[in-house]
């Protein structure tokens, strides 16, 4: 789970343990889990290459 407050409470985790499932959180920030990180550092290389390949011609 993420670290939104609710999530961190004292009932939800008693809640989430009573049916036999263990909490585990993410890390604060964890871009290696985020995918989205991935495509964004891929268009940003694709647009540095139009920029120099654009600015040679």
């Amino acid at each position: 789970m993420d670290n939104a407050a609710f999530h961190k409470s004292k009932k939800t985790k008693e809640l989430i343990e009573s049916v036999g499932c263990k909490v585990i959180f993410l890390p604060p920030y964890s871009p290696d889990l985020n995918p989205i990180e991935k495509f964004w550092a891929n268009m940003k290389l694709w647009i540095r290459n139009q920029i120099t390949q654009f600015a040679k011609s």
